[in-house]
C-alpha cells in the first residue's frame, strides 16, 4: 500500500468511527462500570482508596479521586492511561496488576475518563 492510499485509508476510518459519536456521559458511565468491575475492590467504590483491603497492601492505593490536585490543577489523561494499562509505565505498587493484558485499549482509556469525571476540582484534561 503507497503511502497515499495509507492516508486515505486512516482518514476513511476515522469520518466513519466520527458518524457514530459515543456521548461523553456514555462513555463516562462506560467507564465507571469498568472501574466498580475490576478497580473499586482495591480503590473503593469511590475512589479514595478507602477499602478493607487497602491495609493489606505494600503501598496503600492512592486516592484517585485527587490525580488533578496532585499534578497542580490539571488531568494527565495520557499519564493516567499509560499507569493503568501498566505493560509500558511503570505504574502504583507491583500489587495492582497490568490491566492492558485483560482490558482493550479502549476499555482503559474510558476508566480514564470516568477517573478525570470524579477529580475533586473539575479541571481540563492535559493536551
Amino acid at each position: 500500500m503507497t503511502r497515499g492510499n495509507a492516508l486515505a485509508t486512516a482518514v476513511l476510518l476515522l469520518s466513519s468511527v466520527a458518524l457514530e459519536p459515543v456521548a461523553a456521559e456514555e462513555r463516562v458511565e462506560s467507564g465507571r462500570e469498568l472501574y466498580q468491575k475490576y478497580c473499586a475492590s482495591c480503590h473503593g467504590v469511590n475512589g479514595r482508596g478507602e477499602t478493607p483491603t487497602a491495609k493489606l497492601f505494600t503501598a496503600p492505593p492512592p486516592d484517585l479521586t485527587s490525580i488533578a490536585t496532585r499534578r497542580g490543577g490539571w488531568f494527565p489523561a495520557f499519564v493516567v492511561n499509560e499507569i493503568v494499562d501498566g505493560r509500558f509505565a511503570a505504574h502504583g505498587a507491583r500489587e495492582m496488576p497490568v490491566w492492558g493484558e485483560i482490558l482493550t485499549t479502549d476499555q482503559i482509556t474510558l476508566v480514564t475518563e470516568y477517573l478525570s469525571s470524579i477529580q475533586h476540582h473539575s479541571t481540563p484534561a492535559a493536551p
